[in-house]
């Protein structure tokens, strides 16, 4: 088994086609074939099984796969530090993934400024996606809500915020200042649907064991306008209740939310084990100062 073998075999498991990560690769069809053959014997077990003109991974294959992404991102690792050694400079770009938009959008545009050669591809994903793709290196950081133990991950907690819910002044709510857990269970709600982007309703309704009351699941423009004519509430916490306040604060009540010891934290997540360049320490710092940690 080799390096190269390694790549080749990622690219046929992303193409699910021998024919087709032929021609991406730029190889034959024959000569590949016989790689990979040659890898699954080695391995000892089939990679990959036939499902008509296609093939597809097998759960050999797939932790395989997930190795070769390790093995061969070390390999990548050790070019950046040496590069680095060398004083020579490392690409400045990096990818992000992020559970919610709200957690860059307002720094984001001063990162950028402050960093100009910085190429950020941020991507929105789950928080499951967010760690899987940290562990096999595709990921630089992750931005997530809520944090799961995993011993290849570093993590540093940036802010922890109470829930609250977010009324029009004219609401019958609004001068109570708070709410109780049985009356936000009645309360009618506005969310996005669900998806893999996370929403702060599910966040708490499974910390608390409770089944929202959404009236509406939809566009996100569309939401906004039926909140400001008064049909429903929206559950919010300081990082985000900005994108919901359009006219003046004076036209809207927040409560606090009565027996809930939960709250919503946002996490900066990376991987102990890859090499961080220049460029990575920047962005790590940046987030950490902005963030007062």
């Amino acid at each position: 088994m080799n390096l190269l073998q390694l790549a080749y075999f990622q690219e046929v498991a992303k193409n699910q086609s021998i024919t087709q990560a032929a021609k991406v690769l730029n190889i034959s069809q024959s000569a590949l074939s016989i790689m990979m053959n040659k890898l699954e014997t080695e391995i000892g077990y089939p990679l990959f099984t036939k499902q008509g003109r296609n093939i597809v991974i097998s759960p050999y294959g797939e932790k395989v796969l997930y190795y070769s992404y390790i093995l061969l991102h070390e390999m990548e690792d050790i070019q950046r530090e040496f590069t680095e050694l060398r004083g020579e400079e490392n690409e400045w770009k990096l990818n992000l993934g992020v559970t919610d938009s709200n957690y860059y959008g307002d720094w984001i545009l001063d990162l950028m400024n402050a960093y100009p050669k910085l190429q950020l591809n941020v991507l929105q994903m789950s928080r499951d996606e967010i760690y899987e793709n940290l562990l096999i290196g595709k990921l630089d950081f992750g931005i997530s809500n809520g944090l799961e133990y995993y011993d290849e991950l570093a993590s540093q907690l940036l802010f922890s915020q109470p829930y609250q819910l977010l009324v029009l002044k004219d609401h019958p709510l609004a001068r109570k200042g708070s709410i109780t857990m049985e009356e936000l269970v009645r309360e009618p709600m506005l969310s996005l649907p669900p998806s893999h982007k996370e929403r702060l309703i599910d966040n708490l309704s499974n910390a608390m064991h409770f089944r929202p009351n959404i009236v509406f699941e939809g566009n996100a423009d569309i939401m906004e306008q039926m909140f400001h004519v008064g049909i429903g509430s929206v559950l919010t916490c300081a990082h985000n209740r900005g994108q919901w306040i359009r006219t003046s604060p004076e036209d809207y009540a927040l409560l606090d939310i009565i027996g809930v010891s939960v709250r919503y934290e946002m996490y900066l997540v990376w991987s102990k084990n890859r090499y961080q360049p220049k460029c990575a320490r920047a962005f790590r710092d940046y987030v950490f100062d902005y963030y007062h940690v």
